[in-house]
């Protein structure tokens, strides 16, 4: 009896609308991840000039610089990996891409999850301080 391989969900190959779809995700990723560099750099030099002026703390400016270059250094490997392996055909260098924007994906999710939890202990906060002074 001859059995007849199946395929996993995982082993799909791209038609060329998918292709296509994932060509305009690359090229969207890379306008992205140029748009926030220069926006970035736009804000690093207002944040220095701010603090120049104030003499305030520099330590919060080089951490949200980090991770925002972080992210985006990512998000534009990413495009270029899409755009090379869909160009190239190479199945490596797509899953490398892919495998980017996950990670993208992750840090963003992670960052917005700290950011909701601070969000709502600063309600919890408030709220509570309100509740001691009577709400007056």
């Amino acid at each position: 009896m001859e059995t007849t391989p199946t395929k996993s969900i995982f082993e799909l190959e791209l038609n060329e609308e998918g292709k296509t779809q994932f060509a305009g995700l690359a090229q969207w990723c890379y306008f992205s991840a140029i748009a926030s560099l220069i926006s970035l750099a736009v804000s690093v030099v207002s944040a220095v000039w701010i603090i120049s002026k104030l003499g305030e703390d520099e330590s919060t400016i080089v951490a949200s610089t980090a991770i925002s270059l972080l992210l985006n250094i990512t998000l534009l490997t990413s495009a270029n990996n899409l755009k090379k392996g869909l160009a190239g055909a190479d199945q490596g260098t797509f899953n490398l891409g892919m495998a980017k924007l996950a990670t993208y994906f992750r840090i963003l999710g992670i960052m917005m999850i700290i950011g909701l939890v601070i969000g709502v202990l600063a309600i919890i906060v408030v709220l509570l301080a309100g509740a001691s002074q009577g709400f007056r």
